[in-house]
């Protein structure tokens, strides 16, 4: 007779847990897609906003590849050097890390239809977005402010205010502060990232949080699909690791049909 602590009744709980954690989230997902309202792709020039090397592509893969398609000026900004996905490996030094993810990002856009000139890494700490100090934040800051003069987009997709990793919030409230010195009027869209793999985090009451929406990437997904999984070194283990950096089953959850986006709502 199983004991509450035998091994086999340990798995089999376990898994039954995982199963209907992953029933829910699909359940969740489903209705936040049944309720969401359908937005139809322009060629307006847009400016992606992503905290890590692979951002960009989980959250508006396939946004950027049909903003591409129509011609669009289309520039991507990624705030950290992705360092901290792979902290302290034995065999894998910090800068060649960087470099790596560096240069799945590049690949990736590239397959999006995004050239090397238009991607643009800011280098700040995985990790350390939100506790940046005055000086290096006022930086950063600058950076996106000059971004925004510059390039001129007329949407900003940037990662869910709340999406529960301190890298991505934090983004969110930079390039924020960023369009509000420009006082240049541009539609805000967030992306969720991780309240997507746990989509019972989102909280769909937040202030200031618009209606959902949902663009179809259909005659792009395998576009998306095959730049998605330029980025091994998050969903592949790196010996010796028996562990992808990304939960097993990650990247899937944005290997759909549709991406949704938060229009966020115009301060009063």
């Amino acid at each position: 007779m199983f004991t509450s602590q035998h091994p086999l009744r340990q798995r089999l709980h376990a898994f039954r847990q995982q199963r209907q954690r992953q029933f829910r989230a699909f359940r969740l997902i489903r209705q936040l897609y049944q309720q969401s309202q359908v937005k139809q792709v322009t060629a307006a020039p847009a400016l992606i906003v992503a905290p890590h090397p692979d951002d960009e592509t989980l959250g508006c893969g396939g946004l950027i590849a049909l903003k591409c398609q129509q011609g669009a000026g289309v520039k991507v900004v990624i705030l950290t050097d992705g360092r901290a996905s792979h902290a302290n490996h034995p065999h894998l030094p910090t800068e060649q890390l960087v470099a790596i993810r560096q240069q799945e990002a590049a690949q990736a856009l590239a397959i999006l239809g995004v050239p090397p000139e238009d991607l643009h890494f800011l280098n700040q700490p995985d990790q350390g977005t939100a506790t940046l100090p005055p000086e290096q934040h006022q930086a950063v800051l600058a950076q996106l402010v000059n971004l925004l003069q510059t390039f001129r987009p007329q949407e900003v997709y940037v990662t869910y205010r709340r999406d529960v990793h301190p890298d991505h919030e934090a983004t969110y409230r930079l390039i924020k502060a960023a369009i509000t010195q420009t006082q240049r009027p541009v539609d805000l869209y967030e992306y969720p990232i991780y309240t997507l793999w746990r989509p019972w985090l989102l909280d769909l009451k937040a202030e200031g949080i618009g209606t959902c929406q949902r663009i179809s990437i259909h005659s792009v997904l395998r576009q998306k699909q095959q730049a998605i999984r330029v980025y091994r070194s998050q969903y592949q283990p790196i010996p010796p690791d028996q562990k992808a950096a990304l939960p097993a089953g990650f990247i899937y959850r944005f290997m759909r049909p549709y991406e949704l986006f938060f229009k966020a709502e115009p301060e009063s």
